[in-house]
């Protein structure tokens, strides 16, 4: 879900993909390896032409699903100019595995943030994805 400008930039997705070591889609990941998180997202109408004006900030958030932590996995900065995906990295270790006191099961939210390259200065453009659910053993 996209907060945009309708009708003059429209945004697509984001969705996103938990990926395995070997980029394989898949929601159950070991701690030891970690994984990433791929989104994408498009956008279409006539202000597209300020988007290389712009940098896109991804933040993958965790939120246990029973006890365990909640915590920021990773951010990406990505180029208005480039393609509209990002790969945010989960560090092995980073999330912690099913065991005493933690239940393994997160869900995954991903914050995408708009940025006037030169300022550095927000823009009102963000998206946003609620999931997936992925289990860490």
């Amino acid at each position: 879900m996209w907060d945009d400008f309708q009708p003059f930039l429209v945004g697509s997705g984001p969705t996103s993909t938990v990926l395995d070591p070997d980029l394989n889609p898949n929601n159950i990941l070991e701690a030891a390896l970690g994984g990433s998180v791929r989104v994408d997202w498009s956008f279409a109408g006539p202000l597209t032409v300020f988007l290389p004006l712009t940098t896109f900030t991804v933040n993958i958030y965790a939120e246990s699903v029973g006890p365990g932590p909640e915590l920021m996995v990773g951010s990406v900065s990505v180029s208005g100019a480039a393609p509209p995906t990002a790969t945010v990295p989960i560090p092995a270790g980073s999330l912690p595995a099913q065991g005493p006191g933690v239940s393994g099961v997160y869900k995954l939210t991903a914050v995408i943030t708009n940025f006037i390259t030169s300022s550095g200065v927000p823009t009102p453009l963000a998206g946003f994805d609620e999931e997936p659910i992925v289990q860490v053993r």
